[in-house]
């Protein structure tokens, strides 16, 4: 790893002098030879080499930009990163090789980015956000690629993932700011309130040619009375300038929030931003009305420059759908949909089943389904031809199953499905049972 204070560069040796894969760093982080700044103290933790893992041990204030080297992970372990007097990120990847992306993943961490910059920046990088706790910061984590790296369109590795129950709050700008052509994914995780006052301050920033997902979050919206314009409004998802992002399964709730979805193209550049917003709740708290739009769905600049498909929508509150006018600027805020919000779960996966003595055992991957319209149970049944079903009711937590008083050496057809309040959906295989 690296440390980076203001103008210079800090190197952790790799087990230095130690034949073992795993080296142990108390309470500071080694500088190379040749480096000539003060060495951060404050950290503890231990390298290990075969892994690239540095795991920390205790909690960790940093005196400068912890420089990640590229494969390598932080793991957190649970423990708290603060930062003292660092003006830029606290987290970011060292460069890659050549034209090639870095990657670094950080998990398992709270990070204190109270009057820092960032809390994590990915530049030219791909790699993975993974329950990792942000609070502070000017954004919470930032995509960009200034470094020119060059990543492969068709390789859905060559990405960042902000993922498994990540909370980001706290931040005076975005809790995720995505730019630079970036592809990126926000998935399962929460973005709570901004520390900001009036002004822009938005759940997730995408601009730039950027384009991705975000999709399963939690995203809980602040009061920035009025909107006026693209650019001073607060939205949970703000799309300006940017290619396809699809905005799918998400619960967006607030008081006086102007938007839970904006999306922009100013200048006409690309030739169109488009936005594929789909099975989300939109859930205003606030009675009183007095926001126009609530936290619908707002198409700034529409015709050639927006392209807005917006389906499968619940709204609960009070909120304008139709076509207003903010800061002398028409605004489309998203019409009622048919489906209302029935969104079905996804099928089980790996579905696996596995004949015995007049039985068959079950196994599957739980079934994904929207936050606010949970699994109920899972159904799994065995059908041989010509002969009666046999079925089993299991909870939504379950993953296996296991169906008896089958006759033996038959082939049967195994069926589980997913079932919710919003739909269901199945999965099949085949399974013979003994002779």
């Amino acid at each position: 790893m690296k440390l980076m204070g203001d103008s210079t560069m800090m190197h952790i040796r790799r087990g230095l002098g130690v034949a073992a894969a795993t080296t142990t760093l108390i309470g500071l982080l080694l500088p190379a030879q040749g480096a000539s700044a003060t060495v951060p103290a404050g950290c503890a933790g231990s390298d290990n080499t075969t892994t690239k893992t540095t795991s920390l041990t205790a909690d960790c204030v940093l005196t400068g930009t912890w420089v990640v080297d590229d494969g390598w992970t932080i793991d957190g372990n649970g423990f708290t990163i603060s930062a003292a007097g660092v003006s830029g990120p606290m987290i970011t990847n060292g460069p890659g090789t050549g034209s090639t992306p870095a990657t670094m993943t950080v998990g398992h961490a709270t990070i204190d980015a109270t009057g820092a910059g960032k809390g994590i920046l990915f530049d030219g990088a791909r790699g993975r956000v993974n329950g990792v706790t942000i609070n502070g910061g000017q954004y919470g984590v930032e995509i960009d690629n200034t470094v020119g790296a060059s990543f492969v369109a068709t390789d859905p590795t060559d990405q960042v993932r902000v993922q498994s129950r990540s909370v980001i709050s706290g931040y005076q700008d975005a809790a995720v700011h995505v730019t630079g052509g970036m592809r990126f994914t926000v998935i399962g995780s929460r973005i709570g309130k901004p520390a900001t006052g009036s002004g822009q301050a938005d759940g997730v920033f995408v601009e730039g040619l950027a384009h991705g997902a975000i999709t399963e979050n939690r995203i809980k919206l602040s009061g920035a009375e009025p909107a006026s314009r693209p650019d001073t409004f607060r939205a949970g998802v703000r799309i300006s300038r940017t290619l396809r992002v699809e905005v799918k399964r998400n619960v967006f709730t607030g008081a006086d929030a102007d938007f839970g979805v904006s999306v922009d193209n100013p200048g006409g550049l690309p030739p169109k931003t488009t936005a594929a917003v789909d099975c989300n709740l939109f859930r205003r708290s606030n009675p009183s009305g007095s926001d126009p739009f609530g936290v619908a769905v707002g198409q700034w600049s529409t015709g050639r420059n927006t392209n807005v498909v917006l389906t499968n929508a619940t709204f609960e509150g009070k909120w304008k759908h139709d076509t207003g006018v903010v800061g002398a600027t028409s605004v489309t805020a998203g019409a009622t949909n048919v489906h209302d919000g029935h969104c079905p779960p996804d099928a089980p996966g790996h579905l696996r089943a596995n004949g015995g003595n007049h039985k068959i055992k079950v196994t599957w991957r739980g079934a994904d389904a929207p936050p606010y319209a949970p699994l109920t149970e899972y159904k799994v049944k065995a059908k041989a031809k010509g002969h009666h079903a046999i079925t089993k009711k299991v909870g939504p937590k379950a993953t296996s199953a296991v169906l008896k008083g089958l006759k033996n050496n038959r082939s049967y057809v195994v069926t589980v499905t997913a079932k919710s309040n919003g739909g269901k959906a199945s999965a099949t295989a085949r399974a013979r049972t003994g002779r």
